[in-house]
């Protein structure tokens, strides 16, 4: 698609995205909790944080690495204070509690997400790993092995599939989207094309994307069959995958996955 037809399209979707609120798929649980109680809550998730700083510390990180590592931790607390402020309330099964080894699964899924941050060469993922976690604190649906299962199938994730989570979501989603294509693919055309394509492809192998109708390869995508399900959709909610901006990479998948006529 031609580059001023997406960059116009862009500034639709910035008016799209100020006029219409993105929905979540699957929602988190969601309470209200009193001062006191609050004021608990925020002391055992400062205890996990306190116990990470403290084990960065001894690691032996490059620069790049430590900055990763404190940006993703920094962005974390603020998430939790963000949901303790909206009345979301952190859960209360034993997430927090020390098993036989001295050891939390909260500490034990801080630590992936911070390991998973070291090595993340595409910075656009961070804040979107520490909302993972900060996400999972408040989500008592989310066991241990859930979790870590989350945490490896986000790292092999890249940004721009993300992206695609939050596009597809924005068609399911929003009812002022524009319309998908309706029939398969017969041939795509151009690189750039062909690489979202193979993206999207990826996705639905790995089931975090479904289609109504089965897929062969990537030429085989029929846009207007994609729903975000299964462990797409926790990705999509507990990451903040909704908040992801509207910018140039979006709008080429939206443009790309639209009927021409919109666009």
């Amino acid at each position: 698609m031609h580059k001023r037809v997406a960059i116009a399209f862009f500034a639709l979707m910035v008016i799209f995205g100020l006029l219409v609120a993105n929905l979540g798929i699957i929602g988190l649980n969601i309470g209200t909790s009193d001062v006191s109680q609050k004021a608990n809550e925020k002391s055992v998730v400062e205890k996990v944080f306190e116990w990470a700083g403290a084990e960065i510390s001894e690691r032996l990180l490059s620069k790049k690495e430590n900055q990763r590592v404190k940006s993703v931790l920094e962005l974390a607390k603020e998430k939790v204070q963000k949901n303790l402020a909206s009345g979301q309330v952190i859960r209360d099964d034993d997430f927090f509690d020390k098993d036989i080894n001295d050891r939390s699964t909260a500490e034990e899924i801080l630590e992936g997400v911070l390991l998973t941050s070291q090595k993340e060469y595409e910075e656009r993922k961070l804040v979107y790993l520490a909302n993972l976690y900060s996400n999972i604190a408040f989500d008592k649906t989310i066991t241990r092995q859930i979790a870590n299962q989350l945490i490896k199938i986000a790292a092999e994730l890249t940004y721009r599939q993300l992206v695609i989570l939050k596009v597809i979501g924005f068609f399911q989603t929003n009812p002022m989207a524009p319309t998908r294509k309706k029939n398969a693919f017969t041939a795509i055309n151009g690189l750039n094309n062909v690489s979202i394509a193979s993206d999207i492809y990826a996705l639905y192998q790995k089931s975090l994307v479904f289609s109504s109708n089965a897929i062969l390869d990537a030429a085989g995508i029929n846009p207007s069959t994609l729903s975000i399900g299964g462990y797409g959709a926790l990705l999509y909610n507990l990451m903040g995958i909704a908040d992801i901006p509207f910018d140039e990479m979006t709008c080429e998948i939206i443009v790309f996955l639209a009927e021409r006529n919109e666009v």
